[in-house]
């Protein structure tokens, strides 16, 4: 009795499960930051050029700026200027455990 040991093929199936997970949970943060007065701290690529009134650097980590703002509806802001995504980010940042 001989076992074949060729190479399994792609499973395309679950990688397409894989990337849509990750994209209804990308999506969901995106909807998240949205929220008018959910979040006073945000993290957005540092890319973006500029920055509406009344919002503040605080913080940039590598290719990251974290901001805050008190104005109302600053997310809707914040991508009107061009920022590609907009993640909530609390003041005591997961990103500030990386300096411990």
């Amino acid at each position: 009795m001989t076992t074949d040991t060729a190479p399994q093929p792609a499973r395309p199936l679950g990688s397409l499960i894989i990337g849509v997970s990750l994209l209804c949970a990308w999506l969901s943060l995106a909807l998240l930051a949205m929220l008018p007065g959910r979040i006073e701290t945000a993290l957005i690529p540092a890319t973006t050029t500029s920055l509406p009134a009344g919002v503040a650097v605080i913080d940039r980590r590598g290719p990251f700026l974290i901001v805050q703002s008190d104005a109302p509806g600053y997310v809707r802001a914040l991508y009107a200027a061009g920022a590609g995504f907009v993640l909530p980010a609390p003041k005591g940042t997961c990103l500030d455990l990386q300096n411990v």
